[in-house]
């Protein structure tokens, strides 16, 4: 009996509830931490404007719920604060006026709240405050920047972090730490760029990853391991690209996973020396190889080969610059052959298939992903036409983003349809988006020897 065969995808959807208020005032509320909230929850509210693409845009102000005063008022631009803003205390006197340089804050005053200043033209010391008086941050600035280290707090008076600043670009070392007080990570920055060695460490102090930076890209050797102190995961890159790496672990769905527990395949990849070419090894978990490809910089470039679990090829195909170029085959798992093709500049030139039994059958061309009808940018509108926003969404402006992940069979129907991560903010956003992916028309299926699991990411 034929077996059926399954794609497993996964899809992004995205609500903001500014798309609901295009250019007109709207009332936001946060919690302490300016988080949002509903209105019975909130310490601070904002009154602003949304643009058409739900994004604040204009004057805005923000208040303190408990008394209606003004806590904050400046302007946004698509979403991005820009040029001034004035903070207030509660009792209605100035607490620091600054503004927004290519979205950048540079300060330029600061008052205690009796009045008295303490920070003029940008230079002196500066401490913040979480909304029950505890100590947040503190350190200072020059000529409206921040300038040498700056202690950030756990709203329990721990610190949290120490980090340091030149002309309000992070330089030199930042140290994170738990709420136990022990070290969590250690990254280094040059000029606001990643440099050096970064290291993470897990709550019972052995390290768990090692990275290093060369010019704000990976460069050297990545290591990633357990809390025992192997080794999960070893990489090596240059200049921002992977050349080498092995540890890898996959379920069966190529999704990728922190171990081998559950893992189903797990990859190695080697640089080609003298070249820019990498070849990446993907290996059933029992140690067969599963399948073999050459990239480049530009993609896939060369032979790519995939294997069955028994040992004989599936298919072999070549790329230049990722797209098909030379020869296609392909065979059943018994090792008879199915598709004999060939491609120019990724358009197919000529082309066989066989049934199992060796006949002539219908060509189809040679894929490997499950489309939707009229490809990506028509699936969007069709999520999009779908996505209806929950009135009580609308009512207390409820955003985030909801994960769906679906499996298409072979006849391209949608089934198992599921949240992927409960969106905190509530729950009728999650069922508005498994709504819209349920209405979606089937897919087109692929090509019938393209039958390995796919995972696919969209947003």
């Amino acid at each position: 009996m034929k077996s059926k065969k399954h794609y497993f995808l996964f899809i992004i959807v995205t609500f903001f509830s500014g798309n609901l208020y295009s250019q007109e005032d709207s009332t936001i509320y946060f919690d302490a931490d300016w988080k949002s909230t509903v209105k019975n929850s909130a310490v601070y509210y904002k009154k602003a404007t949304f643009n058409e693409y739900g994004k604040i845009d204009g004057v805005f102000k923000d208040y303190y719920m408990s008394s209606g005063k003004i806590q904050n008022k400046g302007e946004y631009i698509n979403g991005k604060k820009d040029s001034y803003s004035v903070w207030y205390y509660e009792n209605g006197k100035k607490k620091e006026i600054g503004e927004y340089v290519d979205h950048q804050y540079v300060i330029s005053k600061a008052w205690n709240k009796d009045g008295t200043c303490i920070l003029k033209k940008g230079t002196g010391f500066r401490q913040y405050f979480f909304y029950n008086g505890v100590i947040k941050s503190e350190g200072n600035y020059l000529k409206g920047y921040k300038e040498g280290k700056w202690i950030y707090y756990f709203n329990n008076g721990k610190i949290n972090s120490q980090e340091f600043f030149k002309y309000g670009i992070k330089d030199g070392p930042q140290v994170y730490l738990n709420i136990m007080g022990d070290t969590a990570s250690l990254e280094i920055f040059s000029r606001g760029e990643r440099s050096g060695e970064w290291k993470y460490w897990y709550p019972n102090k052995s390290v768990k990853s090692i990275n290093n930076y060369y010019e704000g890209k990976l460069n050297g050797t990545q290591i990633k391991l357990k809390e025992n102190g192997d080794v999960l995961e070893m990489k090596f890159y240059n200049n921002g690209i992977l050349v080498s790496g092995d540890g890898s672990f996959y379920n069966k769905d190529f999704k990728k996973i922190e171990n081998d527990s559950g893992a189903a395949f797990y990859t190695k990849k080697f640089a080609i020396e003298g070249s820019d070419h990498s070849i990446e090894k993907i290996f059933f978990i029992s140690g067969k190889l599963y399948s073999e490809s050459q990239y480049s910089i530009k993609g896939l470039n060369g032979a790519t080969s995939r294997w069955y679990e028994n040992g004989n090829i599936q298919y072999k195909a070549y790329y230049k610059d990722g797209k098909l170029d030379g020869s296609v085959e392909s065979f059943f798992e018994n090792g008879k052959p199915r598709r004999s093709d060939t491609y120019k500049n990724g358009e197919l030139v000529k082309g066989s298939l066989l049934s199992i039994n060796g006949q002539d059958t219908i060509h189809t061309v040679f894929k490997i992903w499950p489309e939707f009808p009229g490809g990506v940018e028509a699936m969007y509108h069709s999520i999009y036409a779908n996505v209806k926003y929950p009135p009580e969404a609308q009512k207390y402006r409820y955003e985030g983003t909801v994960y769906v992940s679906f499996l298409v069979n072979a006849n391209g129907q949608i089934s198992d349809v599921k949240i992927n991560n409960k969106n905190a903010n509530e729950e009728c956003l999650n069922n508005a988006a498994l709504d819209a992916i349920k209405k979606m028309p089937n897919w087109i299926f692929t090509t019938p020897d393209a039958i390995a699991p796919t995972y696919l990411h969209c947003r």
